[in-house]
């Protein structure tokens, strides 16, 4: 069966998901850290939805700090639903998506794709936030801050709570 879905939660470094030229789906992870069974990474696919987390569900033992997860995606592949939670993780996500999900605490996100998606949806509750479109998407965009401000290079038209572009 194809992976039609990615449902990644990782906690406490980095997540890298680009395409590559190759005909798999790939994944590994990385640390400076032992990793026993219980710190690895763990993972299952349930026929249609590859998941990725952190470490073994339900485990005890405290995590290894500062683990880089790196997801390989088959150059032009194309996933009906991404999600990714992310806690004191910097995340770089390449993926052309119908919908997209990617909540962090305390991290820098970087989301990029060369499809129009249906949704983006992003939400952090620290650190900037970088989205690259495709310069003829159009899209709704709704943005909120605590602190900070929001940016864009698209000429986007104002609306009471949100923005359109296109």
């Amino acid at each position: 069966s194809a992976v039609r879905n990615i449902d990644i939660s990782w906690l406490d470094g980095m997540v890298d998901v680009i395409y590559y030229d190759g005909l798999t789906v790939k994944f590994f992870e990385a640390s400076d850290h032992y990793l026993s069974n219980e710190t690895m990474m763990y993972h299952h696919f349930d026929g249609s939805t590859l998941y990725i987390r952190y470490g073994r569900e339900g485990s005890l033992t405290r995590y290894a700090s500062d683990k880089k997860l790196t997801l390989l995606l088959p150059s032009g592949s194309v996933y009906r639903n991404f999600s990714l939670q992310a806690v004191s993780s910097s995340v770089f996500v390449d993926v052309d998506a119908t919908y997209n999900k990617i909540r962090t605490v305390d991290g820098d996100v970087r989301y990029s794709t060369m499809a129009s998606p249906s949704s983006i949806n992003i939400a952090t509750e620290s650190g900037p936030v970088e989205v690259i479109l495709p310069q003829s998407s159009s899209f709704k965009l709704v943005t909120a801050t605590g602190s900070g401000k929001f940016t864009s290079d698209f000429n986007l038209k104002r609306y009471s709570g949100y923005y359109l572009y296109g």
